[in-house]
């Protein structure tokens, strides 16, 4: 790890997570930990650590790579789907339940969509 300007400690990469997760609760006895993180810490060990502790997570994640977040997408245009605006985040939500039972937020960001709608081909 490098040092920060205070001498703090910084993770390197995305395979620290394992590591940070089991420091905080073996040093300062951290029962229950929420992880919310971004696309940088993703990988198959990540997410496969996060959910074997059992902890709450809030990943952002590509959605072609999860058969998760396609069930998610799927629910989320089913006719019970509801969506609810969020206007200071120029976006709208669903919150969906999947098939196992976890909680699923779908988030829509009319910003993305318009510029992702504006765009040439990638052809």
């Amino acid at each position: 790890a490098r040092p920060t300007k205070s001498g703090a400690q910084r993770c390197p990469a995305a395979n620290s997570l394992p590591q940070v997760l089991a420091d905080l609760q073996g040093r300062f006895g951290v029962g229950r930990i929420c992880v919310v993180t971004d696309r940088g810490l993703i990988s198959h060990d990540n997410i496969a650590t996060v959910e074997a502790c059992g902890f709450d997570h809030v990943i952002a994640t590509r959605l072609h790579r999860s058969p998760h977040c396609a069930e998610a997408l799927d629910a989320s245009t089913g006719p019970d789907a509801t969506w609810v605006p969020v206007p200071e985040a120029n976006s709208a939500d669903c919150d969906v339940t999947l098939a196992d039972g976890r909680r699923a937020v779908v988030v829509a960001s009319f910003e993305r969509w318009e510029r992702t709608r504006c765009a040439p081909p990638s052809w």
